[in-house]
């Protein structure tokens, strides 16, 4: 099974913006909200979701997420990695320009809460 990262954001995505920044990082879009990004022999799957369309599915998490947001959860891209030693540094990559634009924290593969400053430093020291 591949590992799985999520980022979790206060803004309301529209499906516009989520293709634009996808594009924007050299990514194409599918249907159903669904994207690839790929570097190299790299590719981490992206899938975008509303909160409220799932519910119960993220019911157990959104007080913390709202803590960690200073605001209400709206919007999880969750994303795949593939098995390749690059596609790390690629959802690191993602989730940095990703909060460039949007307030967001990440799950990271291990579960744990990333704030933006730590993704930030963590790209900036790659």
């Amino acid at each position: 099974m591949s590992d799985s990262a999520m980022i979790v954001s206060s803004h309301d995505i529209s499906e516009v913006e989520f293709q634009e920044f996808i594009v924007a990082l050299g990514g194409w879009g599918g249907p159903l909200l669904r994207a690839a990004v790929s570097e190299g022999q790299s590719t981490v799957w992206i899938g975008l979701l509303r909160v409220n369309d799932y519910s119960g599915l993220y019911d157990d998490y959104l007080d913390d997420w709202a803590r960690c947001l200073g605001g209400r959860a709206i919007t999880v891209l969750e994303m795949q990695l593939d098995h390749t030693e690059g596609a790390r540094d690629l959802y690191l990559r993602i989730a940095y320009e990703f909060g460039r634009l949007w307030k967001m924290f990440l799950v990271d593969i291990d579960d744990s809460y990333v704030p933006y400053e730590l993704v930030r430093a963590r790209c900036v020291n790659q």
